[in-house]
C-alpha cells in the first residue's frame, strides 16, 4: 500500500502540474479541477495511512481506539483512491 500510494502521490502531483492543453476548450478547467481534486484524496489517504503505519512502528500503545478507525477508512479509501489512479494511467498519458 505504501509503495502504491507514493506512486499515486507523483501520478496525480504529475496531473494536477501538467498544463492543459489549449486546444480542448471549456473541459480545461474541470479537467484541472479533478486532477486537483485526486491529487489532494491522494495526499489524505497518505497522510491517514503513514501516520498510522508509523504509530504502530513506534510501538505508540495509548492511541488504540482511534488507530483503529484510521485504519477502518484507509482501507476504504484506498480501493478507491488507486483505482481511480489506475484507470486514469489506463486511459493514457493525456489522463483523459
Amino acid at each position: 500500500m505504501a509503495v502504491a500510494l507514493v506512486a499515486a502521490l507523483v501520478f496525480n502531483a504529475g496531473r494536477s502540474l501538467k498544463n492543459p492543453d489549449s486546444e480542448r476548450g471549456d473541459c480545461d478547467g474541470l479537467r484541472r479541477w479533478d486532477a486537483t481534486h485526486w491529487l489532494y484524496r491522494t495526499s489524505g489517504v497518505a497522510l491517514l495511512f503513514f501516520r498510522n503505519w508509523f504509530l504502530e512502528i513506534a510501538g505508540a500503545e495509548d492511541d488504540n481506539s482511534t488507530t483503529g478507525l484510521v485504519w477502518a477508512a484507509v482501507n476504504v479509501l484506498f480501493p478507491l483512491t488507486a483505482g481511480t489512479t489506475c484507470v486514469a494511467l489506463w486511459r493514457g498519458p493525456a489522463g483523459r
